[in-house]
Order: C-alpha cells, then structure tokens, then sequence
C-alpha cells in the first residue's frame, strides 16, 4: 500500500473528530484495520518480511503523522511543529518493525532564534509528551502501541526533545559506538 495513502485515508478519519476521544477511538480502528490487513497479506504470502516491515513503518508514520495533525488543530501551532522531526530508532528506524515492535523515536527540532529556544523547546516538550501517551490511550482501545523515546541522547536522563545542534554534539561527543551506527 502506498504510504501516501496510509496517511491520507487515516487524516480523513481524524480530522472530522468532535472530542479527543472520537480522535483516539478513530485512530485506533484504523491501525487495527491496517495491522490485520498487513497481517492478511503476509500469512497469504502477498508479501515478504522486508515489505512487512516497510508496511508497518509506514502505517506507523502515518499514526505519528495523524498525531502531529491533531497537536495542530488543537494543541500547538504548525509554525512550532514545522520546526519538529520525530525520528525513527531501532527497527523502526530501519524500516524493520515486527508486529509486536515498539516504536522507538527521537523528538528533535531546529531554531535558528537561540532567544526563542527555550519557549520552542518547552512547546516541543508538551507535543512529545502528547505523543507519549498515545500508547496508554490507544491500548484500551486495542490498539497495542508502544511509542518509547527511551534512546534518545542521554537516554532517560536526557531533554525528552532535543536540538539538531545539542543531538549532533552528543553523537559526536558522548554517544556510544552503538548509537552512532547507521
């Protein structure tokens, strides 16, 4: 499936929604609906592992996508979110997720106004935290997702939103052999 798609066919769905609850109810039936279609495709063997994990990491864009959309119609602005990358780690971030995978991410953003930085930064904090709990709205809702920023620079320990300058300095300086691979 196109990832296009994917994101314009579940925006069509969250857009319209009338409480953050429709959103969460909404988002949830149509990762559901996606998975097992996903999953359809694979036991037919339609497709193989990699385009498994291409699916997934699309589908999950596509979630990550549709939570970006709904900060900006309700929560923050989308000057502030242009400014925002949620990166992909891991098995995400290689385009190999497996369906029980959690979604492991960076939040990083770039400001060219360093007077400006901390209120950009505390903004990004409340969208990346917003996304962070995704995870225990979608989950009763049967929606297993698992979104974890947990390997971000400075782990647990470290701004849960990060620059592209203060990251590239970690990964040049402090990150270990691990987290600078490709």
């Amino acid at each position: 499936q196109d990832p296009s798609y994917l994101k314009t066919s579940l925006l069509a769905r969250t857009r319209n929604a009338k409480s953050e609850r429709e959103f969460w109810d909404r988002l949830a039936l149509f990762y559901q609906r996606e998975r097992l279609r996903i999953a359809a495709r694979d036991i037919w063997q339609i497709i193989d592992v990699d385009e498994v994990g291409e699916e997934l990491t699309a589908l999950a864009s596509a979630i990550l996508e549709a939570f970006l959309d709904w900060v900006a119609h309700h929560i923050s602005s989308n000057e502030t979110l242009d400014k925002l990358a949620i990166i992909g780690l891991g098995k995400l971030g290689g385009s190999e997720p497996g369906y029980s995978s959690d979604w492991d991410v960076a939040f990083v953003y770039d400001s060219d106004d360093q007077a400006d930085n901390k209120a950009l930064h505390a903004e990004l904090v409340r969208v990346a935290e917003f996304i962070l709990k995704a995870s225990g709205e979608l989950r009763p809702r049967g929606a297993n997702i698992e979104i974890d920023a947990r390997l971000r620079p400075e782990g647990k320990k470290g701004d849960l939103v990060n620059s592209i300058s203060a990251a590239k300095k970690y990964l040049i300086e402090s990150a270990m052999t691990w987290e600078q691979q490709v």
